[in-house]
Parts: structure tokens; sequence; C-alpha cells
């Protein structure tokens, strides 16, 4: 049985998109994992991680081979904006186009061809991703070459609105990590100034802050949370920035954690006034999230 040290989130992020780039770049159907952008990552650890993620269902592995399943194309696009979302819509509108004119008919490659303007592989691809997902029923021929229907279940999907459920599960996504970076930031912090300076804590911080964070507090009667709650989260970097001998044990460098604080401020501002996210902003918040959490939690 191979060392649970191997599994690393991080490796399994980067196979399984990886695989989702080359399903969105060709269809490919099977790929050797050795080629996805791992530096640095032993042959054990990413055979380890492949086959967690085969155990998941979210990939099909063969030796150093694999593909993306479908449920793997959903949880890459639970976490960013999938450049195929409209296509399925548009290709399941004209299947159900199809359907209301000739309910017996069948629709080839070549027909979503002539009525679309997409290329073969986005079309080969995406059908498949609806045929996996039951929306539509595929008979599969050699070349790449179908015929295909829509399902009940497709019908009643168009009733939905699916690409804007797409963007809310994103945005749900980046949400539920910044929600819990900040607040894991917020306790750590609070924490270390107690143990640094015990009660008189607040009276340490600049001014302005505890001005501010008394005021918001004020506005909320009968509160009892801390005053740190009440505080922006760009005051967060200025407290670890002046009060750096506290917290240059966990961070080791001042550039790095700042740095990745200010980063982070706008990505804050776009999910707080629920503009969508970009997908590197996404992976961006992910890496940050995982960096910023073990460094906090190891102390």
């Amino acid at each position: 049985m191979r060392s649970s040290l191997l599994l690393s989130e991080d490796v399994q992020n980067k196979i399984l998109k990886f695989l989702y780039d080359k399903w969105i770049e060709d269809f490919v159907h099977h790929t050797n994992i050795e080629d996805a952008p791992l530096e640095g990552i032993s042959e054990e650890a990413i055979i380890a991680n492949a086959e967690y993620l085969a155990s998941k269902g979210l990939i099909e592995k063969l030796r150093m081979h694999a593909k993306i399943t479908v449920f793997g194309v959903d949880q890459v696009e639970d976490r960013r904006i999938s450049p195929d979302i409209q296509k399925r819509i548009r290709i399941l509108e004209i299947f159900k186009e199809h359907f209301e004119r000739e309910p017996h008919g069948l629709l080839s490659r070549e027909g979503l061809l002539k009525l679309t303007s997409f290329s073969k592989e986005e079309i080969e691809r995406n059908v498949w991703y609806l045929g996996k997902k039951g929306l539509i029923k595929v008979h599969w021929a050699l070349g790449g070459h179908f015929s295909a229907r829509i399902t009940d279940t497709g019908i009643d999907m168009l009733r939905r609105p699916t690409l804007l459920e797409n963007e809310q599960k994103v945005m749900s996504y980046g949400y539920s990590i910044f929600y819990a970076l900040e607040n894991k930031l917020r306790i750590f912090i609070e924490r270390r100034l107690t143990e640094k300076y015990g009660d008189e804590l607040w009276d340490k911080i600049d001014e302005n802050i505890k001005t501010y964070a008394e005021s918001a507090k004020s506005k909320e009667k009968d509160s009892t949370l801390s005053l740190v709650n009440y505080m922006l989260f760009k005051h967060l970097r200025i407290i670890v920035g002046k009060n750096w001998d506290i917290f240059q044990g966990t961070f080791k460098s001042t550039t790095g954690i700042v740095s990745r604080l200010d980063e982070l401020e706008p990505i804050r501002r776009k999910i707080a006034h629920c503009r969508l996210l970009s997908n590197d902003e996404l992976e961006k918040l992910g890496l940050f999230f995982r960096e910023i959490n073990q460094m906090i939690t190891q102390e």
C-alpha cells in the first residue's frame, strides 16, 4: 500500500487540470500523465495521486496513461469557468429543435457541423459529455461519427439557467475559500497578539484600525464578536507588517506574505461585489489559501 505522504491535493489538481486541458484542446482519449507540469514530483508520487483520482472516478487510468471522466470534468468546472458550457447549451438546443421537428429523427456529427461554427473536436467532446450525463442518447461509430437524439432529461435541463448555475458554483467555491482563509487569518492574528500582549493587544495595534473596528462593531447591537472580526482585509496585512517580530517565525518573509495579501485584496473585492472571477484568479486564490493555511496551521 502506498504511503499517504505521497498524496497531495496540489498534485491531484495539476493532473486533473492537465487532463481537462487536453480534453478541451483536442478531445484526446488517453494522455501520458508524465507529461503534466509536475516538475520535481517523483514518478511514484504521480502514480499514487493518479490512482487516487481513479479511485474517486475522476479519471480513467491505464498504467501511465489516463483520461478525464465526466465526473472529473464536472469537478474542474465547479472551480473554473468552462469555455464549453455555452457550446453544450447550444448543441442541446439544436437537438431539442430537431426533436420538435422530427421526434424520431437523429442528428449526426456532420449535421451539427453544418448547424454550428464549432469544430469537429468541440462537437465530439461535448456530445460525449452530454451523452455521459444522460442528456442525449448517442450511438458512436468509428472515426468519431455518431447519431444522437435528445432525452427527456436533456429537455428538462434546458428549462434551467445552466450557465448561471455554473457561474454560481464557481463563485460559491471562491467565496468558501476566501471565507476560510480570512477567518483563519483573523483567528491566528488575534491569538498571536494575545500571546504577546495579553488583554492589552488592541492598544498595541494601529490606532486608525482600532477606531475603524470599534465604529463598525458599534453598529451591531449586542455583538459579542472580537474587534478583529470588524477589521478590513487590508488591516490584517498592516497588522502583520507592523508587528513583524511576532509573525516572522510563521511567515518567514514579510515581502512574501504582504505581497500575497495584496494580490488577494482585488479578488476579495470582486467576490464581495458579485463579479465573476477569472480562472487565473481562482487558481491564485486556491494556491495562496493552501500556502497560508499550511503556515498558520503548523504553529
